[in-house]
């Protein structure tokens, strides 16, 4: 128990010598501290938009919103691009490895298809929402790490909803056709 009492005690100086630390008088200059970069293995988020992008009138279609979320995107206005989500896809989007909103550089050649009505029906994402829409779209995807998605032409679609005609549409869900 003598040996353990005497680490116990010398231990604590030991990692404060190691640090630098203990007080002034020491004679030394302090050292800045050393940062080592950590990676996390999401790919980097850009900072900021390039051009900020405004979101369309409640009154706007289907295809109207999803040009302006590819915009969104495409302008790296991330905090633009949650506001055409439902709350629940933006936090599904965002967690994703490669989400949108950190892993697209550029979005280009979108054709937007004709929007397809669908039902709210119960046990999806649609389920309580009155009007819901789907919207087949194909696009040039690049990225910064391609993962889920290939580089290249991509065929995709959009699932909106809305409660009533004075809400705007909402993507509530996504994925390949």
């Amino acid at each position: 128990m003598g040996k353990r009492r005497k680490l116990l005690t010398v231990l604590p100086l030991l990692v404060l010598a190691a640090c630098g630390g203990g007080g002034g008088g020491g004679g030394s200059a302090a050292r800045p501290a050393v940062t080592t970069p950590v990676s996390t293995g999401l790919p980097p988020a850009h900072s900021a938009p390039t051009q900020p992008v405004s979101l369309p009138a409640a009154a706007a279609s289907p295809a109207e919103v999803v040009s302006a979320y590819v915009r969104a995107l495409n302008q790296h206005d991330i905090d633009t691009a949650r506001q055409f989500h439902s709350a629940q896809h933006a936090a599904t989007v965002g967690a994703e490895l490669d989400s949108w909103f950190r892993n697209v550089i550029s979005i280009t050649d979108l054709n937007i298809g004709q929007s397809i009505t669908r039902n709210g029906d119960q046990g999806s994402l649609a389920a309580g929402y009155r009007q819901v829409v789907h919207v087949p779209v194909n696009f040039t995807l690049l990225q910064e790490v391609p993962e889920s998605l290939p580089n290249g032409h991509v065929i995709w679609g959009y699932l909106l909803a809305r409660d009533s005609g004075d809400q705007p549409w909402l993507i509530i869900d996504e994925g390949a056709v």
